[in-house]
Order: C-alpha cells, then sequence, then structure tokens
C-alpha cells in the first residue's frame, strides 16, 4: 500500500480552481466520479507524496469531509503505476492521509477547510459550467463586476464578472450540508427499515 497526502488545492492549477470548495455540474460530477447530487459542495484536493511533490488532484464531496483533521484518513483507491508517476503500468492501492497545505494560513487540515466553507458559503464558487448550476437553483445571478486591468501595450482592459450567490437548492450553511447526510426517506421509516432489514 502506499500512502499518500490530500491537502486542500492551494489554486496554482488555474485561476477557476482557486477555491478549495465548489459546486460542479451534474456533467462535471460524472467526470469526476462522484456519486453526489448538483446541490451539494465538493472540495478540491491536490494528493502529494512524502516530499509534497504532486502527484495527482482529487475531488471529494464536502460532506465526506466532516470532523477530517491532520493524520485522518480521507479514503484508499486504485491508482496505476503511471497515475502515480512511476514508470510501470501495475495497479498499487494508495491510502490518502488528510494534511494541512502549508501554502495557506491556517497550519491544520481542520482549521484550513472551516475557514474555506467560511468562504464557501459567503461566496459559492463553481468550476465551469454554470448553466446547469443556475438551472437547478443550486446558484442565482447577483449581478455583475467590471474590473480594469493594466496592459503593457495598450494601457488597460476592462473585464466583466458576474457575481452569484447561493440558490434555494444550494449549500449556503452547515445546517444545509449536514442535511446531505440524511436518507431522503423519513427517519423513522429509515431506521426502522434499518433496524428490520440491516439497510
Amino acid at each position: 500500500m502506499i500512502t499518500l497526502y490530500a491537502m486542500l488545492n492551494d489554486g496554482a492549477l488555474a485561476p477557476y480552481i482557486n477555491e478549495p470548495i465548489k459546486y460542479l455540474s451534474q456533467d462535471e460530477l460524472k467526470t469526476y466520479g462522484l456519486n453526489c447530487s448538483i446541490g451539494e459542495p465538493v472540495v478540491h484536493f491536490k494528493v502529494v507524496d512524502d516530499q509534497q511533490q504532486f502527484i495527482f488532484y482529487k475531488f471529494i464531496a464536502l460532506k465526506h469531509c466532516i470532523h477530517l483533521d491532520d493524520q485522518s484518513i480521507l479514503l484508499s483507491c486504485h491508482r496505476t503505476g503511471k497515475q502515480l508517476k512511476l514508470n510501470n503500468t501495475n495497479t498499487y492501492q494508495v491510502r490518502l492521509i488528510c494534511m494541512g497545505n502549508p501554502k495557506l494560513n491556517k497550519k491544520c487540515f481542520a482549521k484550513q477547510l472551516d475557514k474555506a466553507k467560511v468562504e464557501f458559503y459567503k461566496n459559492p464558487v463553481h468550476l465551469k459550467q454554470i448553466d446547469d448550476l443556475i438551472d437547478h437553483k443550486v446558484i442565482e445571478k447577483t449581478g455583475e463586476t467590471m474590473m480594469m486591468s493594466w496592459t503593457d501595450r495598450d494601457g488597460s482592459d476592462f473585464h466583466h464578472a458576474d457575481n452569484y450567490s447561493h440558490g434555494i437548492n444550494g449549500c449556503d450553511n452547515d445546517a444545509k450540508l449536514l442535511n446531505t447526510l440524511i436518507p431522503p426517506t423519513p427517519i423513522l421509516t429509515y431506521l426502522r427499515r434499518r433496524e428490520r432489514c440491516g439497510k
């Protein structure tokens, strides 16, 4: 078994992935193999080896990261040698252990995740595909911001960015996040069925 370390992404991949917690569209959820619904936020992890050399990125539903801290086991998975930057095609079992990202302000994983949750609850972030999120009322457009940037040749450029807030099907607080852990059937029915059938 190979042990690797999962830390919150620090935004080195691309500008639209600067925040570690975000919404994904249904297509993006399928692409990354996530078994969660469109309104559930996900955490973007950077996976490194014991020398903190980058290995791969991984998305995990935020609801599966509650109460994790440094040295918590995030998950076990299988990866090929090529995916692990080894010079073979063997398949390896990999264990991902949580750790704080040294490039972020707070030092421990739990505090970094809590800070990222607070930021996400204030300002929802999405990956690329936004129409699906708007159609499902996960986020809603609240306005537009004009920005000016200076360039070397022509002086300045104007850009605009859309502003979004959580929609009615979004997750803007811990209570809604915890509700994603509860099965969709009424809780008493669920508990009775679990007692009788073990399901």
